[in-house]
């Protein structure tokens, strides 16, 4: 004899009619279902989602990730944003590579009207490097503690307003360059010292403990992406400035009768939308909760397979 009971009219929507035991569960496990998803997902666990003996291992590895993966897979999610606005970043600095040796061969590069030694074109390159490495120690030792004062921010300002700032001299670069040489590569080395260790800094800091090899790795990869888009960009550029009476184009090899001016300015604007695009990715980015630990470690409890949870908890 089937076992009855009454249930009033509540305000989870279940009538006052009378029910018998088994439905009453069927609708306890859909509410409960309905507020948590993840019950939903443990009902729907099948044969195929099963473990190994050692309870940990699953069967099958497309179908069941541990938390730990789930993890890694979100913190790729929010960073990639981020990480893309890099990549226009690292075009500006491979055009300034490339073109500040070809500006330099056609200056003249002596330091006086009487000497007769020259600059080496190839060295110009020398001045970002003078710019870059002796400010990493002055900016940590005392740019930083003097932001702290104001900011109350440990590191000054945020790695994200780190990068912006990188990113907004990336743009005075390429409008300094179409006038002088040297301050252009000088603001290129300050660029670098924010954008780009600021870049490093951040995925070391975002991704998870057993991932920052993966943060150097993506580093690199926005860079090598960077080197094929400025091949592509200057020969978008060769075809579409060419005159068609045989004029040359903007990127001519001879700089005298091209427009390396109007190149750096179609870069700068490049940079100045890539700028605005990277403002509104750090708007939206959440950091990564760190527990306290400044390097956003995550604790070994996230190796926990979803299924051993779920097993552990008795059946609705």
């Amino acid at each position: 004899m089937h076992a009855f009971f009454a249930c009033r009219q509540r305000s989870h929507g279940i009538s006052g009619r009378v029910i018998s035991l088994s439905q009453s569960v069927t609708l306890i496990k859909a509410k409960l279902e309905e507020a948590n998803p993840w019950i939903a997902s443990i009902n729907r666990l099948s044969p195929k989602d099963a473990l190994y003996s050692d309870g940990k291992t699953p069967a099958n590895p497309w179908r069941l990730c541990t938390v730990q993966q789930v993890g890694a897979v979100k913190c790729l999610a929010r960073i990639i944003p981020v990480w893309s606005s890099g990549i226009v970043y690292f075009v500006v600095l491979t055009q300034l590579g490339t073109y500040v040796v070809l500006q330099a061969a056609q200056t003249d590069r002596r330091i006086s009207n009487a000497s007769s030694f020259q600059i080496p074109q190839g060295s110009f390159i020398v001045f970002s490097m003078l710019s870059l490495t002796p400010w990493i120690p002055v900016y940590d030792r005392v740019v930083v503690p003097a932001l702290r004062r104001f900011t109350k921010h440990e590191g000054g300002i945020t790695l994200l307003q780190r990068i912006g700032v990188g990113l907004a001299l990336s743009v005075a670069t390429m409008l300094v360059s179409c006038f002088w040489l040297v301050p252009q590569l000088l603001l290129a080395g300050l660029s670098e010292a924010f954008g780009g260790i600021g870049q490093l800094e951040f995925f070391y800091r975002q991704f998870q403990e057993n991932m920052r090899s993966v943060a150097g790795a993506i580093y690199c990869l926005g860079f090598a992406l960077a080197s094929y888009a400025s091949g592509v960009m200057v020969t978008v550029v060769h075809r579409a400035t060419r005159g068609r009476d045989g004029r040359p184009d903007w990127l001519a090899q001879d700089l005298d009768q091209g427009r390396i001016d109007l190149f750096y300015l179609v870069t700068a604007a490049i940079a100045a939308v890539n700028l605005i695009y990277f403002v509104v990715c750090a708007r939206w980015y959440r950091f990564k909760e760190s527990n306290g630990n400044d390097d956003g470690s995550h604790a070994s409890a996230d190796v926990e397979l979803v299924p051993k949870m779920s097993a552990s908890a008795a059946p609705v």
